[in-house]
């Protein structure tokens, strides 16, 4: 039986692993409506960035999530971080990220 922390996994019928022992299941609509600032879109930053976007974080009506990063796109930049095209060079990480 699963204890009452696991009580959302097993409403969705998701089978419980070892690497699920310990973490929080977390509301989709908590998610949405979170309110994050994030500093540096460097590598590892970009990587969350990119996490987080696809998972929904601050997608709902009174989230979103705010960029601060004072570098431009270099030139290698786009070869090694998803989030940056080759036409983004020279620009600011965060304008050539802002929607």
């Amino acid at each position: 039986m699963l204890n009452r922390k696991y009580s959302k996994v097993q409403l969705l019928g998701i089978r419980k692993t070892r690497w699920m022992e310990g973490h929080v299941i977390l509301d989709e609509a908590q998610m949405l409506n979170w309110f994050f600032s994030f500093a540096g879109m460097g590598a590892v930053g970009s990587e969350v960035l990119k996490n987080w976007v696809l998972m929904g974080v601050g997608a709902g009506e009174t989230g979103s999530i705010t960029l601060a990063d004072g570098d431009a796109v270099q030139a290698f930049n786009p070869t090694r971080q998803c989030l940056f095209r080759a036409s983004d060079v020279g620009r600011s990480k965060v304008r050539s990220r802002a929607i």
